[in-house]
């Protein structure tokens, strides 16, 4: 059997777009997921100590400057939970860059699976031409799984590219027609 059939064979994981809050309509949208998710220390980009009002006007500019940004849902104990954010930066019109952020009930294979859910989906569109991955030392196993599904290539390795150690890097050819 087709191994992305397998990982698929009873349900997919559930891809769908980042709700942004809209204060005049009272709504908060995926903002109380991504305040927990700081709050518990989750979000290493964001600075230590922000009140919520401030926390809400970075969310706005991360509104701005994104190119994309996904929340992924999955079936986790039995229910459909949120289980990652995947925001996307546009690097140069059509190469784009995501960073994924795991929630703490993320088991390997659910990790997997949205991994790969991802994938396909940012693999056949029709806007993107390349996906560039950077991965530090301990991401390369889930992105070398996915390597194994044919859907990422391994590229190189950039030493020191990050604080802790080296960026490994992988890409993803698109389907970007113009």
């Amino acid at each position: 059997m087709n191994p992305v059939k397998q990982l698929f064979k009873y349900s997919k994981p559930v891809i769908r777009k980042f709700e942004y809050p809209d204060l005049e309509a009272g709504k908060s949208g995926d903002v109380p997921l991504l305040w927990d998710m700081y709050k518990t220390g989750q979000l290493e980009d964001m600075p230590d100590g922000i009140d919520m009002d401030t926390f809400l006007e970075i969310v706005k500019k991360m509104e701005e400057t994104l190119f994309d940004a996904n929340v992924v849902e999955d079936v986790v104990k039995g229910e459909l939970q949120p289980i990652a954010l995947v925001f996307v930066k546009n690097v140069n019109g059509w190469q784009v860059e995501p960073h994924v952020t795991y929630l703490d009930i993320a088991t390997p294979r659910v990790k997997l699976r949205s991994y790969v859910a991802w994938m396909k989906k940012t693999k056949y569109r029709k806007d993107i031409g390349a996906c560039l991955i950077r991965a530090d030392k301990a991401a390369t196993n889930l992105v070398n799984r996915v390597e194994k599904y044919g859907l990422v290539e391994y590229v190189g390795k950039i030493w020191g590219g990050r604080k802790d150690g080296n960026d490994y890097l992988y890409s993803v050819r698109c389907n970007r027609r113009n």
